[in-house]
């Protein structure tokens, strides 16, 4: 791994970027509803240039998304980006990057989902850690979302120290356990079709004795099979230290009973695909396309309790 590249924590009244490294938001009233929610938390907005833009179904061009990233990035006012949504295409953006440049002025990158080819690029080039967290458009906006949601997420943004459990004061029961045991490492991962994706780039993440998080939404059992099964078959998941599996939203047949058919059930394909690996594995960690939602800050050092079902961050992505 590179050195570390850490960046200066976030304070109340600091400059934070808004970009759309993915697809544009669907409600585009959300791009203004950005601007008061970020001046709710005591921060001052900077909307990147091409926020508005769109191209099919991305937020504008490989290359005006990329100039975004960049420019928010060199701009010494900013001090911590937030990425508007998810949705596609940010696995096209890593290669125009400029890393020299933000190895100069690291920040954090926070955001979930279609975020993940970015925060893989940012970790393997540059040891950045990135918050895998909730989105502007989406939880961070919204004045219903739990309490749990955005602690956790400041815990990981503005506290230079390191955020503790995971799971403390999650809501109800959700962590079930495959194999049980201790691991100690750099957390890794996100999203689970993506990190299929990235294997053979130059951005794929190293996970030599890391804890690796997984997450997965909107994919039938049958469907989602085939990526751990991929992850198995590349010899990706053997130096792992332990594997932790988020809540996968959406991700069951509602068509089989239905058809008549015997399907597995997404639990089922998990407990098969990963629950042979000879290190600590566990499913539910309160974390992925749902809420409420535990940040996960990539590339930091944790603990991995699965006989507790807890994780335990113990290191901060902040100077």
């Amino acid at each position: 791994m590179p050195n570390r590249h850490k960046p200066k924590r976030l304070r109340h009244g600091d400059t934070v970027g808004a970009v759309a490294p993915a697809s544009a938001p669907r409600d585009p009233s959300s791009i203004d509803a950005a601007v008061p929610a970020l001046d709710g938390f005591g921060f001052k907005p900077a909307l990147a240039k091409n926020i508005r833009a769109q191209h099919g179904f991305l937020a504008g061009t490989d290359r005006e998304r990329a100039v975004d990233l960049m420019q928010m990035f060199c701009d010494r006012r900013v001090r911590t980006i937030f990425c508007l949504s998810g949705g596609y295409g940010s696995a096209r953006t890593p290669g125009r990057l400029d890393y020299d440049l933000i190895a100069e002025n690291p920040k954090l990158l926070c955001g979930c989902s279609h975020i993940t080819p970015l925060h893989c690029a940012l970790l393997h080039n540059l040891n950045l850690a990135t918050p895998n967290g909730p989105t502007l458009s989406g939880a961070l906006a919204d004045p219903q979302v739990p309490a749990f949601t955005r602690n956790s997420f400041f815990r990981n943004t503005i506290e230079p120290m390191p955020a503790g459990s995971v799971c403390a004061s999650s809501e109800g029961e959700t962590i079930s356990v495959l194999r049980g045991g201790k691991a100690m490492g750099r957390l890794a991962g996100g999203y689970l079709c993506l990190i299929c994706a990235s294997l053979a780039t130059p951005f794929a993440p190293s996970l030599r004795k890391t804890i690796l998080f997984l997450e997965e939404v909107g994919n039938k059992p049958y469907r989602m099979d085939r990526m751990p099964g991929h992850l198995l078959n590349s010899g990706i998941l053997n130096p792992v230290a332990g594997v932790e599996v988020g809540i996968n939203h959406d991700c069951h047949d509602s068509s089989a009973r239905a058809a008549g058919e015997f399907r597995q059930s997404a639990r089922d394909v998990i407990c098969e695909r990963l629950g042979g690996l000879s290190v600590p594995v566990v499913m539910g960690l309160p974390s992925g396309h749902v809420v409420p939602k535990a940040t996960i800050p990539l590339g930091v050092k944790g603990e991995f309790d699965a006989d507790r079902g807890d994780l335990m961050i113990q290191e901060s992505a902040l100077n």
